[in-house]
């Protein structure tokens, strides 16, 4: 991915001086989405300390743990609001921060789920894939679904990270279904969804899961224009169970009913 952004990035001289400094190397200050790009930008940074393992990325009003190797640390960030405001930070008894810079959307964004895998230590050998199915209603199980392309987002090799996303996404409920091939005995990986709307901006960590082999399951189930995931349940008021399903609603009226089971 191209860094594009304004004069003020920050280099070797970032962070403040003396020992434990810490820096953010990339993106830009000012940096910019453009319309073909996916909504993900890579964070590189560097600590000059080597008893530091987690810097602390500060993304507008979200804190992310973010892993330091050999000094240096990494994370595909996913920009989910028009304009996010990033540093990153060494809490202890004195804290050591960068200094902060701006990255922005591209113009006239258009709502774009994003399936981000997170391998851990290194990606697996085994081929992974992500596709997507949309139906118009949420309390009709049996409606039409519609296929959709999911992209892939590349990503630098020594990023252990899967990106997927999917633009122009509108109301209704979209199943995100990951699919894998020769992965090793109970490789664990800690999916994460992101929209990216103007409207209902959110993040959200997924459930851990441990897969082997070959296979496809469900990374996601989310209604839109709600901006909800079927796996939230404290924002529904109410379920009820059926043989071969479940709906769950909310005292507004809005009901959302899916099959028990994978996908299909």
């Amino acid at each position: 991915m191209a860094q594009r952004g304004g004069t003020g990035s920050l280099g070797e001289g970032g962070g403040g001086q003396g020992p434990g400094r810490v820096w953010i190397t990339a993106p830009q200050n000012g940096f910019t989405l453009s319309p073909d790009d996916p909504p993900i930008v890579v964070v590189r940074g560097r600590v000059d300390d080597p008893a530091v393992s987690t810097v602390w990325l500060s993304v507008n009003s979200r804190r992310i743990p973010v892993r330091v190797r050999e000094g240096k640390f990494d994370y595909p960030l996913v920009v989910i609001d028009r304009t996010t405001t990033l540093s990153a930070d060494v809490p202890g008894t004195e804290i050591r921060r960068s200094d902060a810079i701006k990255v922005h959307t591209a113009p006239n964004p258009v709502a774009t789920g994003v399936v981000i895998i997170d391998w851990g230590d290194a990606k697996p050998a085994g081929a992974v894939e992500m596709s997507a199915t949309w139906r118009a209603r949420a309390d009709r199980v049996d409606g039409q679904q519609t296929k959709l392309f999911v992209r892939s987002a590349a990503l630098p090799d020594d990023i252990p990270v899967s990106a997927f996303y999917l633009r122009n996404m509108q109301a209704g409920v979209y199943t995100f279904v990951f699919g894998y091939q020769g992965l090793e005995a109970s490789t664990r990986l800690t999916p994460r969804f992101y929209l990216t709307t103007p409207a209902a901006p959110t993040a959200r960590d997924l459930k851990p899961v441990a897969l082997s082999g070959s296979g496809q399951t469900i990374a996601v189930r989310v209604l839109l224009p709600h901006a909800v995931t079927w796996d939230q349940d404290d924002w529904f008021t109410g379920r009820s169970e059926g043989s071969d399903s479940i709906t769950k609603f909310r005292d507004d009226g809005t009901s959302w009913i899916e099959r028990k089971g994978g996908p299909r």
